[in-house]
């Protein structure tokens, strides 16, 4: 039997619709991550205003990922840098559109110091393939059977790889960890705590 096709990708550094969630009126303060994910991209354009708390568990040139134990977001920032993985912050800023989810545009960042962050165990790789876990902390257990070095058009990316659980496959993009470290691990069993993340098109749609 052939493997089956990739069915998720993970950043290495880690989308629960809320139930029960009532939509936020323009005028509310949101507080709540959940809050957020549970609102349509067309509410989330009205710019409404947020202080979310989460911790960081993955970064990228213009944003990073928030994680507040059930909940993840993307935060966009263009000024001003963005925080380290695994520190707690108070992001202060508005609901935008995003691809597949709502995103927020941050306005002001308070770091509150580093935590340890509890990965969601996720037994099979099937769980990925909805989306429903985008943006959340994840351990997933394999076989390392494949690295690559990264494209020099894509700096933040330090290494991939392949991880494979009897036939399924998860693609794994490394931040922290050099090429060289991870193609020691290659034939290796691994575990691996990371950002879950999706690859959606422009009418946020799931592909990958």
């Amino acid at each position: 039997m052939s493997p089956s096709p990739i069915i998720s990708r993970i950043v290495l550094l880690s989308l629960t619709i809320g139930l029960g969630t009532r939509a936020a009126e323009p005028t509310d303060l949101i507080a709540e991550i959940s809050t957020v994910r549970s609102m349509s991209n067309e509410d989330a354009d009205t710019a409404v205003p947020v202080k979310l708390k989460g911790v960081v568990i993955q970064t990228d040139v213009n944003g990073f990922v928030i994680f507040d134990g059930s909940d993840g977001l993307f935060v966009q920032r263009e000024e001003g840098g963005v925080p380290a993985y695994g520190r707690e912050v108070v992001v202060e800023g508005v609901t935008e559109r995003g691809q597949f989810a709502p995103v927020i545009r941050a306005k002001g960042i308070t770091d509150l110091g580093e935590v340890d962050v509890v990965a969601r165990k996720i037994t099979e790789f099937s769980e990925l393939e909805s989306g429903l876990l985008d943006c959340q902390w994840v351990e997933v257990e394999g076989v390392l059977r494949s690295a690559q070095a990264p494209s020099s058009s894509v700096p933040h990316y330090s290494a991939y790889a392949v991880l494979s659980s009897g036939t399924a496959q998860l693609s794994l993009s490394f931040s922290h960890t050099s090429f060289e470290e991870v193609q020691k691990w290659v034939g290796s069993r691994v575990r691996v705590r990371a950002a879950c993340g999706h690859y959606f098109n422009l009418h946020g749609q799931l592909y990958g």
